[in-house]
């Protein structure tokens, strides 16, 4: 059987030199989650304010329903003048 290779060991002085390589590179990566976390915040504020104004807008029946109902209104208005016309 073949013995798995180990890397060697390092001192704890090349350890904590390494951490302290390190440390300025996460605070750097930390500092730039913080930002993309309030711009994830700001954005979400943001969309909430777009649903809000979507739900207002009225759906497509509505105007249908709505431009039928003027239609509608129209033709009994015309119907009717006609109508008055002829009694006279």
């Amino acid at each position: 059987m073949s013995q798995p290779s180990r890397q060697p060991t390092r001192a704890p002085d090349e350890a904590l030199e390494i951490l302290r390589r390190l440390e300025p590179v996460l605070t750097k990566l930390d500092d730039r989650v913080r930002k993309i976390e309030i711009d994830v915040a700001r954005t979400d504020g943001r969309l909430t304010g777009i649903e809000s104004q979507l739900r207002q807008v009225p759906t497509i029946w509505q105007v249908v329903g709505a431009i039928t109902a003027i239609n509608g209104l129209a033709i009994a208005m015309a119907l009717g003048v006609i109508k008055l016309v002829h009694s006279l």
